[in-house]
């Protein structure tokens, strides 16, 4: 018990140190400085808007909606700087008041309600303890920690990275992700398969763009099997991404017409050649730079 009082106690400081800079009435040094700063941040957002109108990402009318947007707002914070009054000293006491009824109320309630719904008595598990039962206790994490322990030492352990992989993927862990499947990639004979995982990996560690190391491993993979309908996107989406629209058309005419009609994903590749073939050239490089892809196809299932 004494340990969560401890724990309590700890909270109630940090909270202290947290809010009580709220509790101050603001200074007319940094009420004066706000509005500056609002407005210098709207000055760069116009000046962003006029490169971007001079290198042809947006179309006169987006960028005239832009302005007005950032014109609108300028006007309110110089509004707002104008009629900006401060805190009267009523409202300054109601603040503090209730600023130190909150660094009481949270602890007790998290206290509280820790020693209702918890279990405060139930013994750690040593680590030891956890590695060895992490499969009957579904432990993910710690099942990822036994893989890594154990390429560690066996990095030449494809079956590892091929487990290791896509758990990477499950917990976000993008680079990593796309690390293991290169390795997967290094230590297997020449895949299709295993090619595009490395590609597609590669793909969302950049956060939608198709890298020229991506496109390398798409290649392959379309070396080694021609029709690998993930392969064939990504080399779609890497050409619409270079400005090349004509070239993605092509390619993504050809993966539909090479698709089963009941493929999960045609109605996707539809939309995009859609859009491509009615959007304008605003339109166009804003698809273009739009990173992350919206559809994935099918994976490969992993190997057992």
């Amino acid at each position: 018990m004494l340990l969560w009082i401890t724990f309590a106690l700890l909270t109630g400081i940090a909270l202290i140190a947290l809010l009580r800079p709220l509790g101050r009435a603001g200074s007319a040094r940094d009420a004066a400085a706000r509005p500056d700063y609002d407005m210098a941040v709207y000055r760069d957002q116009l000046a962003e808007i006029a490169r971007e109108r001079e290198e042809g990402t947006i179309g006169d009318s987006e960028a005239e909606a832009a302005r007005n947007e950032i014109a609108r707002r300028m006007l309110a914070a110089d509004a707002a700087a104008r009629g900006g009054k401060p805190r009267s000293g009523g409202a300054a006491v109601a603040y503090k008041a209730a600023v130190a009824a909150a660094m009481v109320a949270v602890p007790a309630v998290a206290l509280g309600g820790y020693l209702w719904l918890g279990r405060p008595g139930m013994p750690d598990v040593p680590h030891a303890a956890r590695m060895a039962t992490a499969l009957e206790r579904q432990d993910f994490g710690a099942l990822v920690y036994k893989v890594e322990r154990h390429l560690a030492s066996n990095p030449e352990d494809v079956r590892g990275w091929r487990v290791l992989a896509p758990a990477y993927r499950r917990l976000g862990r993008l680079d990593d992700a796309a690390n293991a499947y290169g390795r997967i990639v290094a230590l297997s004979p020449p895949d299709a398969g295993a090619l595009s995982d490395y590609g597609t990996a590669l793909v969302e560690a950049n956060d939608g763009l198709v890298t020229a190391e991506a496109r390398q491993a798409f290649s392959g993979a379309l070396a080694i099997e021609p029709g690998q309908a993930r392969a064939r996107y990504y080399m779609g989406l890497a050409a619409m991404q270079d400005g090349r629209e004509d070239e993605a058309l092509t390619l993504w005419r050809a993966l539909l017409a090479d698709a089963p009609a009941e493929a999960p994903w045609r109605g996707v590749v539809e939309q995009r050649i859609a859009s491509l073939q009615t959007g304008g050239p605003a339109c166009r490089s804003r698809m273009a730079r739009r990173r992350r892809p919206s559809w994935r196809p099918t994976r490969r299932r992993a190997r057992r």
